[in-house]
C-alpha cells in the first residue's frame, strides 16, 4: 500500500492533492420522477397547507373538548381575569408567517414551515369563526357549529382539489400525447 504523496501516476497524485479535474466523474443523478402522480412545488405547498390546517383544526377541537370536560390537567388561559381565545394565537401565526412571506429571503419564503404556520394560524382563527361573528363565546352552542361547518368545508374543498390533481395531470398528459409535442411546437388541433 502506498503512503500519501508517493502515488505512481500523476493523476493519482493530483487526486491526493484535491485537484478537481482529477476527480472521478460524479455518478449520474437519479432520474426525477414525473407523471400524473408526482407533486410539483405548488402541489406540495397545497398538501402541506391542507395537512397543517386539518391537523391543527382537529387537535384544537379535541383539546378544547378535553379542557371543557376535565379530561386533561390543562385549563383555559386567563390573563387578568380575561380568557385568551386561541384565535389570538392564530392571528399571531398569520402575522408572523405573512411577515416572513413579505420580508423574508426567497429561501426562507419557500420553506415548508412558513406555509404550515400560516395554515395552522388560519385553522385557529377559523375554529373560532362563530365567536368572531357573534362577538360572544358561542363555541359550544348551536351557533358555534358554524365554525365546525366552515372548517370541515374548507378541509373538504382543499382535499378534493388535492385528490383531483393526479386526474388533471393525467388528462393533460393524455391530451399532449394525442396532440403531439404539447404546447410548443405542435399545431392546434384541427389545423394542418
Amino acid at each position: 500500500m502506498e503512503t500519501p504523496g508517493t502515488s505512481s501516476s500523476p493523476r493519482a497524485r493530483r487526486r491526493e492533492l484535491g485537484d478537481p479535474e482529477s476527480q472521478e466523474p460524479d455518478a449520474p443523478a437519479p432520474p426525477q420522477r414525473s407523471g400524473p402522480f408526482t407533486l410539483g412545488p405548488r402541489q406540495r405547498t397545497v398538501l402541506i397547507s391542507w395537512t397543517s390546517f386539518t391537523v391543527t383544526f382537529a387537535l384544537v377541537r379535541a383539546l378544547t373538548y378535553a379542557i371543557k370536560n376535565d379530561l386533561l390537567p390543562l385549563r383555559n388561559l386567563h390573563v387578568g381575569g380575561v380568557h385568551l381565545h386561541h384565535y389570538l394565537w392564530g392571528i399571531q401565526l398569520l402575522a408572523a408567517s405573512g411577515g416572513v412571506a413579505i420580508y423574508g429571503t426567497d429561501r426562507l419564503r419557500a420553506h415548508p414551515a412558513v406555509v404550515a404556520a400560516y395554515a395552522a394560524g388560519f385553522a385557529l382563527v377559523i375554529d373560532e369563526f362563530a365567536l368572531l361573528v357573534n362577538l360572544k363565546d358561542v363555541y359550544w352552542t348551536k351557533k358555534g357549529r358554524s365554525s365546525i361547518l366552515l372548517g370541515l368545508g374548507l378541509i373538504g374543498v382543499e382535499g378534493g382539489l388535492l385528490a383531483c390533481i393526479p386526474a388533471w395531470r393525467l388528462r393533460r398528459a393524455t391530451r399532449q400525447a394525442r396532440d403531439g409535442a404539447g404546447r410548443f411546437g405542435s399545431t392546434p388541433r384541427g389545423t394542418v
